[in-house]
C-alpha cells in the first residue's frame, strides 16, 4: 500500500500532521502520494501483470497437452473396455468349449473303461477255457476259483500278464508231451487219408504220391503214379 501524506503550502508533510482548520480554498491540504512511489508500485504491477500472463499462457499450454492426454485416456479406456468385453465373451466361449471338451472326456473315458473291461472278460474266458479252471462271474468281478485271480480289479497290464504266464504254462506242456507221428494227407483232395488207400511208390527225385478211396477225389493219377499204385 502506498504511503499518503499532506500537500499543502507546496510541502509534503506527514499524514499525521494535520495543518489545521484553518487552510481553506486553494490552500486546503490535499491527501498524496509521492510520484517515484507511485511510478515503483506501477512497475512492481505491470510486472506482477506480466508475471501472470506469463503463468496464464504457460497454463492455457498445460491445459491443452491434459486435454490431449484426457483424450487419449478416454481413447485408451474405450479400447480397454472393447478389450474387456472381448474377453469376456472368449472367456464365455472358452469355458464353453472347455465344458464340451470335460464331457467328451468323460464320455472317452467311459469307453475306455469298457473296452478294458471287455478284454479283461475276453482274457479271463480265454483263461478258464485253455487252463480248465473254475470261472465265477455272476457278480461281474470276473474270479478265478481255482488259481483266485480277480481280473476286474487288476489293470489290464497285469491281466496281460496273465495271459503271457498261461501261455508259458501252455507252451511248457505241450513241450514236453511225446512227440506225435504226422498224419499223412492225399495228395489230391488234401484231406486225411482213408484206411483204404493208395500210394506211388516213387522214384529217386519224385515224392511219394498218395490217393484216398473217397468217391468225390476222382482226380487221376498221372503216369507215373498210376503205374505204381498198390494197396495198404
Amino acid at each position: 500500500m502506498l504511503e499518503r501524506y499532506w500537500a499543502w503550502n507546496y510541502e509534503i508533510k506527514d499524514l499525521g500532521l494535520w495543518p489545521g482548520e484553518g487552510y481553506k480554498g486553494h490552500n486546503m491540504p490535499v491527501e498524496v502520494v509521492k510520484a517515484e512511489d507511485a511510478q515503483a508500485t506501477i512497475a512492481d504491477l505491470q510486472g506482477q501483470v506480466k508475471e501472470a500472463q506469463e503463468r496464464l499462457s504457460l497454463c492455457e499450454h498445460e491445459l491443452g497437452s491434459v486435454r490431449i492426454d484426457r483424450a487419449i485416456l478416454q481413447q485408451r479406456v474405450a479400447q480397454l473396455e472393447a478389450d474387456n468385453r472381448t474377453y469376456i465373451n472368449e472367456r464365455h466361449e472358452n469355458m464353453k468349449t472347455i465344458e464340451t471338451l470335460q464331457a467328451d472326456h468323460a464320455r472317452v473315458l467311459e469307453l475306455v473303461q469298457e473296452c478294458e473291461y471287455e478284454i479283461k472278460r475276453r482274457i479271463w474266458q480265454m483263461h478258464g477255457s485253455r487252463m480248465g479252471h473254475q470261472l465265477y462271474g455272476d457278480d461281474g468281478r470276473l474270479d478265478c476259483n481255482t488259481c483266485f485271480r480277480k481280473y476286474s480289479d487288476e489293470s489290464l497290464e497285469t491281466v496281460c500278464g496273465f495271459e503271457i504266464y498261461d501261455a508259458n504254462i501252455l507252451f511248457a506242456k505241450a513241450a514236453s508231451l511225446p512227440a506225435q507221428p504226422a498224419q499223412e494227407q492225399c495228395s489230391y483232395c488234401k484231406r486225411p487219408l482213408t484206411d483204404n488207400h493208395s500210394f506211388s511208390y516213387g522214384v529217386p527225385g519224385v515224392p511219394r504220391v498218395y490217393k484216398c478211396d473217397r468217391a468225390d477225389c476222382t482226380k487221376p493219377a498221372t503216369s507215373q503214379e498210376g503205374q505204381h499204385e498198390a494197396a495198404n
